[in-house]
């Protein structure tokens, strides 16, 4: 998964208590996107070369960065993130990742559609597990792989559990490119599209990221009703039929509202939809 790095403001304005670890972010985000070598980190920074090595002393001592010894340069560890990851996603009664990927194997079991688990990034859903399915059409992303918010089902069942006020506000500045004729480029017809939606607890991609493709997904909420994540099944047209969009539909938020639960959710008799 990349991250892109922000820089925060720099000059008098900057807290001078937090400018340290400020810039240690600054330097985790630009390692999160390619290796660099000491210099480049300090240009990027706007460090000199002693300033920059301290940060990134301290960020080997505490297992956040690698230095390769055989040319200098310096890597995200990615170990370490992935150990944080294991411990926030395995808080409460259980390990709700772990509960995710056995909903993904009984709805790929139940329907041999492509079954998927994104996460909400930086405007854009982020896949982080997936099943391939086993009929027709393929579709396989990739853990990694990011998806913009507007013409995808885990997007939009994202976009359907904000708040009114947060989804307006996200709508008025997001982004929204023609993947196919079929991509909802509005946001105002968007808006009218996912109010709909939220009724039946479910949303639909019909052919608006991929021609060949229709998804259906449901948002995951955590114990604070906050969109974190979103199950989707996804298959081509022929096989994903609009006739089953609605038993696919009932299946997906029956378990994204397991997992919801295990993370927490409050209103088992309540839809999280939105």
């Amino acid at each position: 998964m990349t991250v892109s790095a922000t820089h925060p403001p720099k000059g008098p304005n900057r807290s001078r208590t937090l400018q340290t670890l400020e810039r240690g972010l600054d330097a985790l985000g630009l390692l999160s996107e390619k290796d660099m070598g000491a210099t480049e980190i300090a240009n990027q920074l706007g460090v000199d070369r002693a300033t920059a090595h301290r940060i990134l002393r301290t960020l080997v001592e505490r297992g956040y960065v690698k230095k390769r010894d055989f040319d200098s340069t310096y890597q995200a560890n990615l170990l370490r993130f992935l150990e944080m990851v294991e411990k926030l996603t395995s808080r409460g009664p259980r390990n709700w990742l772990t509960l995710a990927e056995s909903c993904l194997e009984e709805l790929h079991a139940s329907t041999e559609l492509s079954a998927n688990l994104c996460m909400a990034g930086n405007r854009e859903m982020v896949y982080m597990l997936r099943i391939i399915g086993s009929t027709g059409l393929a579709v396989n992303n990739p853990p990694g792989t990011k998806r913009p918010l507007h013409c995808t089902a885990v997007g939009k069942a994202y976009l359907g559990a904000l708040s009114e006020p947060d989804l307006r506000a996200l709508l008025a500045t997001l982004p929204m490119p023609a993947m196919t004729p079929h991509t909802i480029t509005s946001a105002s017809v968007l808006a009218r599209q996912i109010a709909e939606s939220r009724a039946q607890g479910f949303y639909v991609d019909d052919g608006e990221m991929n021609p060949r493709i229709r998804c259906v997904a449901a948002p995951i909420l955590d114990g604070s009703r906050r969109p974190i994540a979103a199950i989707g099944l996804s298959g081509p047209v022929e096989v994903l039929s609009k006739a089953r969009v609605s038993e696919i539909g009932t299946m997906v938020v029956g378990k994204a509202r397991q997992v919801s639960f295990a993370l927490g959710y409050p209103d088992r008799g309540r839809s999280t939809a939105g």
